[in-house]
């Protein structure tokens, strides 16, 4: 089953990394987790790019708009059988 992990965030910062990291845990590789930042003024796009999420950064427009632009800009549709939408302030158990 290919999964992949698509994460809309604004200013994020305080808790982006808790939520990568579980997506992480639960078995996704960095691969297959995507993060869209919002237009934030915080620092949520530089710590996901560090813990190696793969991240999108557009002008502030919404989650709906957020996860629209991932799913197009990465290809989601075509490339995996399954996608999990995770708010970044989420964590998975």
């Amino acid at each position: 089953m290919k999964l992949a992990v698509l994460i809309p965030a604004f200013n994020e910062e305080a808790v982006i990394k808790r939520a990568i990291f579980s997506a992480y845990r639960s078995g996704a590789s960095p691969d297959d987790v995507y993060v869209v930042d919002d237009g934030s003024t915080d620092g949520t796009a530089e710590i996901a790019g560090l813990l190696n999420a793969q991240v999108l950064s557009v002008s502030n427009g919404g989650k709906a708009s957020a996860l629209r632009h991932g799913l197009i800009h990465f290809g989601l549709a075509n490339r995996y059988e399954w996608l999990m939408i995770l708010d970044a302030d989420s964590i998975l158990d």
